[in-house]
Parts: C-alpha cells; sequence; structure tokens
C-alpha cells in the first residue's frame, strides 16, 4: 500500500502518521516457517556458554566461541495459526527491546510450550526457522 499525501504546507504543519504492523509468518521454500514483525526476524535464543579462545595481546581482542549449554532440540513446530504477543521493554538496547510471546510445540515433550522469540540480531545462538505444526 502507498499513500501520498499531495498539498502544499504552511507555518509549523505537523503531519502524523501511525503505521500498523503485524507480526507476520515468511515460509521458506524448504516448508519451513519463520516469523517477523515490521523489518526484525524473531528467532528462538539458545542458552550457551562461552569459551574464550585465541587471544591477540590487546585487552578485549580475542576469539569467543559459543557452545550450547544443552542439547539442541530441534523439534520445535509452528502453527500458522500461533497467537503472538508483542511486549516492549523500555530502556533496553535496541535488538532487545521486543519480544514476541508465543507457543510452540514441542515433539519432544507431545506439548506446547510458551517461548518467547526476540530479534534475530540479540541472540549468539539461535533458532530462526521452524517447521511447520501438523494441522488439526
Amino acid at each position: 500500500p502507498v499513500a501520498v499525501v499531495n498539498r502544499r504546507w504552511k507555518g509549523k504543519t505537523t503531519l502524523d502518521l501511525t503505521f500498523v504492523r503485524e507480526v507476520r509468518t515468511l515460509e521458506h521454500p524448504s516448508g519451513t516457517i519463520a516469523l517477523a514483525h515490521g523489518p526484525l526476524l524473531y528467532a528462538l535464543p539458545i542458552a550457551h556458554t562461552e569459551i574464550e579462545g585465541t587471544s591477540y595481546g590487546q585487552p578485549s581482542f580475542n576469539d569467543v566461541y559459543a557452545k550450547p549449554a544443552e542439547p539442541v532440540n530441534k523439534d520445535w513446530q509452528l502453527s500458522k495459526e500461533t497467537l503472538f504477543e508483542l511486549i516492549a521493554f523500555e530502556d533496553s538496547a535496541p535488538f532487545e527491546s521486543r519480544a514476541l510471546k508465543c507457543k510452540l510445540y514441542d515433539q519432544r515433550q507431545d506439548r506446547e510450550v510458551a517461548v518467547s522469540l526476540v530479534p534475530m540480531g540479540g541472540t549468539v545462538l539461535r533458532q530462526v526457522s521452524f517447521e511447520p505444526a501438523a494441522s488439526n
């Protein structure tokens, strides 16, 4: 959709715009589903520990390796009908300021689990796409 405002502006005219964005599902050609809100792609963070690697002789200039804290669950599924709640956190870094609360189906536990997805740039290890859940 495109909006065009065609007028002569006078003095201190103010134009207020509100952009309504909904969470949308993005289907990859492989069949997996990812979630986006506006320009942000959301991901499930994977808990990890950081291991210091090679040091290059300067403070804070070294390699860091991220190792999953536990085996990674690759059995998450997402229903296209899943409901989302967008949570905004004030006074946070840009990539940590919004989270999506939703439920993913965990095949290992054979049940839905409430999770928080965060913008992809706010994670180190992450899962971005999910297998579609079987239709009811």
